[in-house]
């Protein structure tokens, strides 16, 4: 609930059609000439939902005020190897991006 919305909107900048195409078949928000308001749109409702039912959405709604970016990519990438993911690679300074767009 913390990571998936940051990696999303990671995404608007990697392959924005693919998260407006989630934005509207999941939360139908209406198409429009704007890609990335409508993706990030659907990201918004996203989180309102995973917030609906008490999930965090943020690392400080985890309990996490200064979380180490740069000791959580080394970890991740020490366990899973230089790219990570299956629909896009990330490479270790993919990865922190994701993490700061989470804070």
């Amino acid at each position: 609930s913390v990571i998936f919305p940051a990696w999303m909107t990671w995404m608007t900048e990697h392959n924005i059609d693919k998260i407006v195409q989630y934005a509207i078949r999941v939360w139908n928000v209406p198409e429009s000439g704007d890609k990335k308001a409508v993706a990030l749109e659907g990201i918004s409702r996203l989180k309102a939902f995973f917030t609906s039912i008490g999930l965090p959405v943020n690392f400080k709604e985890l309990g996490i005020e200064n979380p180490d970016i740069d000791r959580l990519a080394d970890c991740l990438h020490r366990n899973k190897g230089e790219f990570v993911g299956n629909y896009v690679k990330l490479t270790k300074k993919d990865s922190k991006e994701i993490y700061h767009l989470a804070l």
